[in-house]
């Protein structure tokens, strides 16, 4: 075979998801031709497919070295940058096609990433000028509108009376569930799924599901979720919350440790491993998960309770007391605080009475409102 029949072989095994035949049969082309320019863009893609962006931007420059008047290696080039975040690199191929829709929607983004809104708009505008129905940039100003506050459903809505497109469905989903309209939202996440599969679409119906209570069609969409996307952190969490609701617990702390090695800054994984943990009773491994999740994000009040309430479990009241008084001091109220915190300084009294008396004093001074804090001064004072 040439070496343009090996390629025609190889683009046709990309197309239909055989990226490892299409890796042999791209190398096989460059073994007789070391610098085909479609043998290193087939190369790349297989690159991308894998997420090694850093090999597929080497294996570009290359063949924009080569070939540098070809639209397309450039364009895929600056994308495999823009996904690298180096973004003055991709803007400056996308400025070289300043009419090119792809161009302009994807410098659109960049930009919006950036938070330079008028330079996103710009681009946006001048894609939508030039083709007032093309989906990417009516996606890519209903970002912007997001991002803005404007209403950005009736973009979506544009776009899917033109075609069916699965970003529309997905964003539409979102906005939707935010709208707590789940149902809607179900039905709009299903549409997507229905043009393509992908992890991200699935966790989204999982969260349709959950929200409407059908936890065993929830956990059904996690675990396509995570087959399709094994390192997909969000999922993990998802499930594991669901498997709380069916009660299954065992398998939800294993998942909530699995979406904790998947992403060990996932503060909602360690949160939630951590009350699951002070349900069953397990205090000194709440108590481990919940310092965790507060390292990640050290003013959550729910986490600060939470670990308030695991040490005073353990009767370590005068760190428990410090952090009642911390949640307090950050403006959080909630129901039973109050009477937590005297129990905590009445347990402390058994041991340290001058520092009880202390704590109590200092909350009537700056709680002076609070009517717990004056009947557990007095109670110390009898």
């Amino acid at each position: 075979m040439s070496v343009d029949q090996i390629l025609d072989e190889g683009f046709k095994a990309y197309n239909n998801g055989d990226f490892s035949s299409a890796e042999d049969l791209a190398r096989h082309a460059l073994s007789l031709q070391s610098t085909h320019g479609d043998a290193l863009y087939l190369l790349a893609l297989v690159a991308i497919q894998a997420k090694a962006y850093e090999k597929a931007s080497e294996i570009l420059y290359n063949a924009v070295k080569l070939y540098p008047k070809i639209e397309s290696y450039q364009l895929l080039l600056a994308s495999v940058l823009e996904k690298l975040n180096r973004f003055d690199e991709a803007l400056e191929i996308y400025q070289k096609y300043p009419n090119h829709l792809d161009a302009l929607v994807q410098s659109g983004y960049i930009f919006l990433k950036r938070n330079q809104i008028s330079f996103a708009s710009e681009c946006f505008e001048k894609a939508l000028k030039i083709n007032s129905e093309y989906a990417q940039a009516l996606l890519g100003q209903a970002a912007l509108y997001q991002k803005i506050n404007k209403p950005y459903i009736p973009l979506l809505k544009k776009i899917l009376k033109k075609e069916e497109n699965e970003e529309a469905y997905y964003r539409l989903s979102l906005a939707l569930y935010d709208q707590k309209k789940y149902s809607k939202a179900l039905e709009n996440i299903n549409h997507a799924l229905k043009i393509s599969e992908n992890a991200f679409s699935y966790n989204q119906q999982g969260l349709c599901y959950e929200a409407l209570k059908d936890w065993s069609a929830a956990l059904q969409s996690y675990e396509k979720s995570i087959q399709l996307d094994p390192y997909y952190a969000l999922a993990y969490l998802n499930k594991a919350n669901t498997l709380c609701c069916l009660k299954e617990y065992v398998l939800a702390e294993e998942t909530y440790h699995q979406a904790i090695r998947q992403n060990p800054k996932n503060f909602e994984a360690f949160y939630r491993l951590g009350l699951l943990l002070f349900e069953q009773n397990r205090f000194l491994e709440a108590l481990e998960n919940l310092r965790s999740a507060l390292i990640l994000q050290p003013d959550n009040v729910e986490a600060l309770y939470a670990l308030a309430v695991a040490v005073e479990q353990t009767q370590d009241y005068l760190e428990a007391i410090g952090l009642y008084f911390n949640i307090l001091s950050l403006g959080y109220r909630k129901k039973g605080l109050s009477s937590r915190l005297k129990t905590c300084i009445l347990g402390l009294s058994k041991t340290n009475l001058k520092q009880a008396l202390e704590f109590a004093n200092g909350w009537v001074k700056n709680f002076p409102d609070n009517k717990t804090a004056q009947k557990t001064l007095n109670q110390l004072k009898q």
